[in-house]
């Protein structure tokens, strides 16, 4: 009762303070306690269908009483508040001179103004809640539209889904109210409005409001009617909400059906008399009917409470819906409205310190998603959405945070359907005020209360019903106070089925979750230290930026090791570029700053595991394997003998065949089906509605310890003979069909031709550097390991020697590099086969160095070589500590197909666990690099520093090389976050003595075997 008390107070309050901005002509866009004018009380989503069979199918498209107003209007835009066209809502104001916008839109992606990206900074002057006039967009949009006749006497709605940021409307040029909050809906009763025949509908739009100070959300800054308008018809008594909860009782066996009805009455009728039948279905057949009458003049409301025998259960593994249909009867027996929700039964509760589902301790296998498309901004498509909602499923995803505002109400109904466990998140983020304890934020100043309060209570009324969301989340990234403790007394006493949460609460009381973002692992295994009452679950983890999501495998060892850590949310789903072109015509992904955007934060919204057109990222392929849900451990191969794990929560695997194969030099030598099996894996048996048959949602990989032969030693001596030359500045080696030059003053190999083909381009010469990663950016790699990035070019050779043995030649260099105080030493074993096996050592001296981020060396090729095939990790490009995700096999592709074109330009490309790399022509002529034994190798149609000085990938120029790197190793590319987290200790290259060995060889042959190889 308290609190309801206090909510008509906040109310009040809103009102009051609406009358005096109106007197004292203050704008009504830069006072905090204007939420709205004449908007109607937030309610959950619904749409009045003419009979149950549309009302179950739920498709507002085929209600008699709804009328889409999406489509072309016309539309005027301004740069600031004062040049707006003020009377442009008159029935009288031509518009014919203006131009036609589609809607839903944001404009600035069609050219009025410009898109804005930054994280936190506020795109304008900080000063709350003023905005500055001299630059504050205003769209002003003008539509006509007719009434059906069938909705005289009806009471109509004008629906607005999101508009962004503030805005105003008129119908037939008088006004009918204003809202912001620019991701929960907007209602107005127009009824009093409209007349028969043609009317108007005019709404101007105000790209920053003082709403906009609780919208500093990581993404771009965009304007505009941004989703659905519509109108829907009601009866003049009508339902106005309704909140169903499907429970299942202690057991988990029978479904609790509890539904809270509020009618309401336009003219103030009694509504005594009025009947409500809930109907229950399982798809079209009725499983329960009820009849409730309101009895007495002052009630409004009904309520059910139905017990359900056995119904089949609701989770992201097994979406079963039903459809609640309610049925209104007025007093003389007749239905004037019917209305759906599809509802789940499940339960969500905290138990034992866990987050469970159905009494089933789960794991959140999460990632945050932003609404974003390449070319429309955030106006995403129903096809997007479920384009999205499959990749999900099929990459073994299970669960999504709406970051960082309530979706568009379509995303929650298709989550419900596919299976994806939703935290919903409120549109409340005021980062660029800071979140720190001591600071005064938003947070704690009460005169903010009424703004936070209505998007909380906006985002649960609208969204209640759905099954899918197991969670409610306060927001994000807005310091703590008093206005989100009051916000979770609020949720706590409307809904008692979900639980909380709030990661700046922390671990305070007002947070049932507890939520950090970008916890590292050390943090993870201090919070399970002591026993603990409230599941640690990360709403931000595992920063996608770029070549990233290193160490996933990391976490989930420890998660899975403690049961109070139960998962997190990847940060984040699709990278945020907007499509646009050059100067010249050519595409290209646009970040901060591409538009001229002042402030921006450049390239931090390009973090993705998919690409803006949803093509995977690498390390996708890595969050798959990962996130699987079926797992493999070896028991005793040689006798054919492993354990499956079913690690899904809630059924069995048997919906998957389970098929093994045994290959060896990337043939497969013997395969078969495991037959019997109620825990099976790998392939679907069946089509689903997120995969087709086929699909693999598990795979493990095993070194069978078959024993095998000592390969014989190679009978040198059968070679043809190895000459060589000095001259003053190389030394030239000759063999039947080949010859090789090394440079006596850097000592690499400069020239390899072989049948008169030169196979390098440039020489074969020592490398520690990379083109730094976004991650390497964050963490100030390039400052801090800058010593490498010229050692190679600081190389001083110090001696050389040659001997000469039978049918080989030794030519042994040493060098110093020079500034570091380390030794650098190659030996080059040259063969009369053209075999060429090069081993070599780094020591470092007494003076302190940093890591290294790379082991390796680089040569350049003709571009013509540029069929590559190898047997290693892949067939994507894996790293030290991204490499879970991609199997040892042989792959065959071309160059360009296996370099991944990120949006910044960086290290790419990179295969670990190489046994050998082949680079030809079409014709078969070219190189081979043999591992003795693993190699780390990439290959680029540009140089690495190409890769480092461009922005995008439209200024990497056509080079007629390749770039070939055969490392040992370089280091991993983290991903704990992307501005300061290094990489793990134990996926670094510590300044201490590395060695290796790999073999070059000439090939004329297209086709190859393993035995061929290591020869």
């Amino acid at each position: 009762m308290r609190i309801i008390i206090t909510l008509v107070i906040i109310q009040s309050l809103f009102f009051l303070k609406a009358q005096e901005i109106n007197t004292t002509k203050t704008n009504d866009w830069e006072n905090q306690k204007v939420i709205g004018i004449n908007k109607l009380p937030a309610h959950c989503t619904l749409m009045p269908f003419a009979d149950a069979k549309t009302a179950i199918e739920n498709n507002k498209n085929k209600s008699p009483y709804y009328q889409s107003l999406n489509g072309i209007w016309k539309f005027n835009w301004v740069r600031k508040p004062a040049d707006r066209p003020k009377g442009f809502y008159k029935n009288n104001f031509d518009v014919n001179g203006w131009d036609s916008i589609s809607v839903p839109s944001n404009w600035e992606v069609l050219g009025y103004g410009i898109p804005i990206y930054t994280n936190y900074n506020y795109p304008f002057p900080l000063n709350p809640p003023n905005i500055p006039h001299e630059y504050n967009p205003v769209g002003s949009y003008k539509r006509h539209f007719t009434i059906s006749d069938n909705w005289e006497n009806k009471r109509v709605v004008l629906h607005f889904e999101a508009v962004k940021s503030a805005f105003y409307c008129w119908i037939n040029g008088k006004k009918v109210g204003y809202s912001q909050g620019s991701k929960t809906s907007a209602e107005f009763d127009i009824t009093k409005f409209l007349k028969k025949g043609k009317n108007s509908l005019s709404v101007e739009v105000y790209r920053w409001s003082d709403g906009s100070y609780l919208e500093d959300q990581d993404f771009w800054r965009l304007s505009g009617i941004e989703r659905d308008v519509f109108l829907y018809a009601t009866p003049t008594e009508y339902i106005h909400d309704y909140f169903v909860k499907a429970e299942l009782d202690e057991k988990y066996k029978n479904g609790i059906l509890s539904t809270d009805i509020q009618l309401k009455s336009k003219t103030n009728i009694s509504l005594k008399g009025y009947k409500i039948k809930l109907e229950l279905f399982d798809t079209k057949t009725v499983i329960l009917s009820k009849v409730r009458e309101i009895k007495n003049k002052k009630e409004n409301k009904l309520s059910f409470e139905e017990k359900i025998n056995s119904p089949k259960k609701w989770t992201a593994e097994t979406p079963n819906l039903y459809s609640v249909v309610l049925s209104l009867i007025n007093p003389t027996g007749e239905t004037i409205q019917l209305v759906s929700s599809k509802i789940g039964f499940r339960n969500i509760e905290i138990k034992n310190g866990q987050l469970l589902v159905n009494g089933v301790a789960i794991y959140i296998k999460g990632v945050n998603r932003h609404e974003h498309n390449e070319i429309t901004g955030h106006v995403v498509s129903e096809k997007g959405m479920v384009e999205d909602i499959k990749l999900m499923k099929r990459f073994n995803i299970n669960a999504v945070r709406t970051s960082h505002y309530p979706n568009a109400t379509r995303w929650y109904e298709l989550c419900d359907q596919y299976g994806l466990y939703v935290v919903d998140e409120a549109n409340i983020e005021s980062h660029g005020f800071g979140w720190e304890v001591e600071k005064n934020t938003m947070a704690k100043d009460t005169s903010w209360l009424a703004a936070h309060l209505d998007r909380i209570i906006r985002m649960l009324e609208r969204d209640k019903n759905h099954a899918c969301i197991i969670s409610w989340s306060l927001g994000n990234e807005a310091g703590d106070g008093i206005n989100f403790q009051e916000s979770y007394k609020w949720i706590k006493s409307r809904d008692n089925t979900r639980p909380v949460q709030y990661e700046r609460a922390f671990e305070n009381a007002h947070t049932d979750i507890v939520a950090p973002m970008y916890a590292k692992i050390p943090q993870l295994l201090k919070y399970v230290e002591k026993e603990q009452k409230r599941p640690l679950i990360m709403c931000e983890y595992a920063h996608a930026m770029g070549n990233s999501v290193g160490n996933l495998q990391d976490y989930w060892d420890v998660i899975e090791a403690h049961k109070r850590l139960q998962g997190g949310f990847i940060w984040e789903w699709v990278d945020q570029g907007l499509l646009t072109k050059t100067a010249n015509g050519q595409n290209f992904w646009a970040y901060g700053g591409d538009f001229g955007d002042q402030p921006n934060d450049n390239n931090f919204c390009i973090n993705g595991l998919v690409q803006p057109d949803r093509n995977p990222n690498p390390s996708l392929w890595e969050v798959k394997k990962v996130y699987q849900n079926i797992k493999v451990e070896a028991v005793d191969l040689l006798k054919g003998k492993i354990n499956i794990e079913n690690k899904y929560d809630f059924i069995n695997s048997d919906f998957v065949d389970a098929e093994w194969e045994i290959k060896a030099g990337g043939k497969i030598i013997k395969s078969g089906k495991i037959k019997s099996l109620n825990i099976k894996a790998k392939e679907l048996s069946k089509d689903n509605i997120w995969a087709k048959k086929g699909h693999i949602i598990a795979w493990d990989q095993f070194k069978i310890p078959f024993p095998t032969k000592i390969a014989s030693k190679v009978d040198i001596s059968k070679f043809s003979a190895v000459e060589y030359k000095k001259t003053k500045n190389n030394i030239h080696v000759t063999g039947k069909g080949f010859s090789v030059k090394i440079n006596k003053t850097t000592g690499a190999i400069s020239s390899f031709e072989y049948g008169k083909k030169e196979l390098l381009s440039s020489p074969l010469v020592p490398n520690f550097w990379r083109a730094p990663t976004d991650n390497d950016k964050g963490n100030k790699m390039p400052k801090r390991l800058k010593i490498w990035k010229t050692a190679a070019k600081n190389l001083k050779v110090t001696k050389i020697s040659v001997k000469q043995e039978k049918k080989q030649l030794i030519i042994m260099i040493n060098s110093k590099l020079n500034g570091l105080d380390a030794k650098y030493k190659r030996v080059y074993s040259i063969y009369g086969s053209g075999d060429i096996v090069i081993d070599t050592k780094f020591e470092p001296g007494s003076k302190e160095l940093p890591n290294l981020p790379r082991f390796g060396m680089q040569m350049q090729i003709p571009k013509e070589l540029n069929q590559m095939q190898w047997f290693g990790r892949g067939p994507h490009e894996t790293y030290w500590d991204r490499k879970t995700g991609a199997a040892i096999d042989l792959y065959r592709s071309n160059v360009q197909e296996q370099e991944h074109s990120y949006i910044r330009p960086q290290e790419n490309a990179n295969k670990t666990d190489v046994r050998w790399l082949a680079l030809q022509n079409e014709k078969g002529i070219g190189i081979i690099a043999v591992a003795m034994p693993l190699l780390s190798v990439s290959a680029w149609s540009n140089t690495m520093w190409d890769l480092e000085k461009a922005d995008h990938p439209y200024e990497l120029p056509n080079r007629n090389t390749i770039t070939v790197n055969i490392d040992y190793k370089q280091m991993g590319v983290g991903g704990d976050n992307s501005w300061g987290a290094k990489t793990h200790e134990k996926y670094t290259l510590p300044a201490k003595e590395y060695s290796y060995s790999f073999r070059l060889r000439p090939v004329t042959s297209k086709e190859y075997t393993i035995g061929e190889l290591f020869k």
